[in-house]
């Protein structure tokens, strides 16, 4: 049997994981024309009717073997059904038998793509015959987007992760090996690449949030409901994992796979509810953008040769408006952009938004970023005016402003830079910021207690409680921070409709009950924080004790965080002020269009492959957030009230908020042109 016909039966292999079963035709047309009854009767206000034939073809489906994802779709139409005829029994009945084919189906799967990976990458290893295949390898490559379109419909968080991380990930990874290891001769086989790198970023992110926001825009009272039951069980799990595993709740385990079944029929609401052909993967060749504009899609793999070995590749995928085929240019091997960024200080606890600013890697070394990342990319950037760019793995953690170009301009100064999740949103619909609903938060009193904060709680988890000796209780805190105090009341002066929330009053509570009807702005001046995993720490005497989710590992400090912070106490009553990225997760703040993080390294968190840095970025946008300011890494007081006030003043005087950012970043560069420390920290992320 030769490579090619090997290749084709992985593929019919492969596409019985997504296609319907072929039943035999009179079965399937008996089976359709019921669901097309159910659908009709539906359409004219026929409920009970239609929940009559709905029930006919479940029980037509499983005496005949139809296929589950047919049964499926009958079961999402009856739950729709039964929900508008208010039989809350019977609904969850359908999502109880959902949940048990969604089980079944993953075991199933997992199972499937195990097999069918491990043949490819042996078949694969055959380069000198992917001539002749590579039209059978697009097949499989179209079919894996259409699975992935499809089973994301129908999984919570948790399944979808697991499902990128054991299927989508190995084999988008074996095609980028496949595509680096013939040199990117294969113009179908790079712009499969280049398709994949840019679908793989931020999937789980992007799919999970436009679940609860497209159905929150339905207004529907009783879906309404289910997403607050969702969040409140949420809130439970997230205040639970802050503190000590000795300490937590016997039910979290439970609570846990109860919250699994909440978002998993919310995600049935959601294709029930809203378009059911609606997709979520996309090509490059579909984006639309200026003849002057360019995208970059930054790609970190793991490369398969043909198993995987402990090279980790960075890769750049270029593509213009005119252009037919994406290009690939193959840039370094992680380990050389680690040495430059010096990436081990494990632990870090950003305690000086107050500071001077500190020393990083990203300036110091600007000239070595510059010839790694960006002198390979030089000769296809003539004549553009814009960068769309998405970065990837430790390119998060890399200015791109500060970068040289030639004739000793920076990047900013040349070209219009534009960071993006992914290049696949270059298209998507920008809305402005309204400036007339603002909220600042600064100049907040860390010290502040009530009556009922006397940090007599329990215990809160290391992540929150723990500095970098490693003891609890004995932190001297966070220090008062006079330079957001006059900026907020700065951009105050410069934006009359702004509320203005200092001191005691800039509570986690306040703060918190933003959620659902927050404004368009919120600017928050106050210290971040952020602990990198405990595994790359060298410092034995810290114990983390829930340090699984960096979300829980990076926040903000809002009033009164230094009474928890101290003595490792929660208040009796209310918030303890540490707003950690995990509870901003749980928020609806999908009112919100931009998001200003006026404190120190506000941009960093653990970095999870293609979806990105976990940590205050994510939470915001998981809280349906589209804009963000950040920054990079310890950001000096003065500075940055003089960066913010003037971002305000430029984009108050009619100026686009994204244009507005980049006229700031180069005033501010004439400034302090030898001095980037003081300018080129922040970012704009959408």
């Amino acid at each position: 049997m030769n490579y090619r016909t090997c290749l084709h039966m992985l593929w019919v292999i492969f596409i019985s994981l997504n296609l319907t079963a072929q039943e035999s035709n009179e079965t399937l047309v008996q089976f359709q024309e019921l669901v097309m009854q159910v659908d009709q009767l539906g359409r004219v206000g026929h409920f009970e009717e239609a929940i009559a034939k709905g029930e006919e073809a479940r029980g037509f489906a499983k005496t005949n073997s139809i296929d589950k994802n047919l049964l499926r779709n009958v079961l999402y139409k009856l739950s729709i059904l039964y929900r508008k005829t208010n039989n809350v029994e019977k609904e969850h009945e359908i999502y109880s038998e959902m949940n048990s084919i969604r089980k079944v189906e993953l075991q199933e799967e997992n199972e499937s793509f195990g097999k069918v990976f491990e043949d490819l990458k042996n078949y694969t290893a055959r380069s000198s015959s992917i001539t002749s295949s590579l039209q059978v390898l697009s097949k499989m490559n179209n079919n894996l987007l259409s699975h992935v379109d499809n089973s994301f419909k129908y999984r919570f968080s948790e399944e979808k992760k697991l499902f990128i991380d054991h299927n989508v990930v190995p084999f988008f990874e074996l095609y980028q090996s496949l595509a680096y290891r013939t040199k990117y001769k294969f113009n179908s086989l790079t712009n499969i690449a280049a398709d994949n790198s840019m679908n793989l970023k931020g999937l789980l992110l992007n799919s999970s949030r436009d679940i609860l926001m497209g159905l929150s825009q339905l207004n529907d009272p009783k879906i309404d409901v289910k997403i607050a039951n969702y969040r409140k069980e949420k809130s439970y799990i997230n205040l639970q994992k802050a503190l000590p595993v000795n300490e937590r709740s016997p039910d979290l385990e439970t609570r846990m796979e109860r919250l699994g079944e909440l978002e998993a029929e919310l995600a049935t609401l959601n294709t029930s509810s809203l378009k059911d052909d609606a997709t979520i993967t996309r090509r490059w060749t579909e984006v639309k953008f200026t003849s002057d504009a360019i995208a970059i899609e930054f790609s970190r793999f793991n490369f398969y040769n043909p198993n995987k070995t402990d090279t980790i590749l960075y890769v750049a995928y270029l593509y213009k408006r005119s252009w037919k085929t994406a290009k690939a240019i193959p840039l370094f091997e992680e380990k050389e952009l680690k040495a430059i960024l010096n990436v081990d200080s494990p632990n870090k606890l950003y305690v000086s938004r107050g500071s001077q600013g500190s020393s990083t890697s990203n300036v110091n070394n600007a000239n070595k970023l510059y010839e790694l990342i960006w002198k390979p990319l030089e000769s296809h950037l003539e004549g553009m005016k814009t960068i769309y760019f998405s970065p990837d793995g430790l390119l998060h953690k890399v200015a791109f402003s500060t970068l040289s170009y030639n004739k000793g301009k920076s990047l900013s100064e040349q070209f219009n830079l534009v960071q993006l999740g992914t290049t696949g949103s270059i298209d998507d619909e920008k809305k402005e910021p309204n400036k007339q609903s603002v909220v600042l938060f600064g100049g907040i009193d860390y010290e502040h207690t009530s009556a009922t904060a006397e940090g007599s709680g329990p215990l809160v988890s290391s992540e929150i409680s723990l500095v970098e000796n490693g003891s609890r209780g004995n932190s001297s805190g966070w220090n008062y921070l006079e330079g957001t105090l006059q900026e907020v009341n700065g951009i105050g002066n410069l934006v009359p409709s702004a509320e203005i929330i200092t001191g005691s009053e800039a509570t986690e509570d306040y703060f918190k009950a933003l959620s659902g009807k927050s404004p368009s702005v919120l600017h928050i001046a106050t210290h971040g924080f952020f602990f990198e995993d405990a595994a790359s720490s060298d410092n034995e005497s810290l114990v983390y004790k829930a340090s699984n989710d960096p979300l829980l590992r990076s926040g903000l400090l809002l009033s009164g965080a230094n009474v928890t912070w101290k003595n490792g106490k929660k208040p009796v009553e209310g918030e303890d002020g540490i707003l950690t990225a995990l509870e901003i997760s749980n928020l609806d703040l999908s009112k919100t269009d931009m998001v200003v993080l006026s404190a120190c390294d506000t941009g960093l968190g653990e970095i999870q492959g293609s979806e990105g840095v976990f940590g205050l970025q994510r939470a915001f946008k998981l809280a349906g957030v589209d804009i963000i300011i950040m920054s990079l890494w310890q950001v000096p007081d003065k500075e940055t009230a003089e960066f913010m006030e003037l971002l305000y003043s430029t984009w108050n005087s009619g100026i686009p908020i994204r244009e507005a950012f980049r006229q700031t970043q180069l005033t501010m560069q004439q400034r302090y042109k030898d001095e980037p420390l003081k300018w080129a920290a922040f970012v704009l992320v959408e």
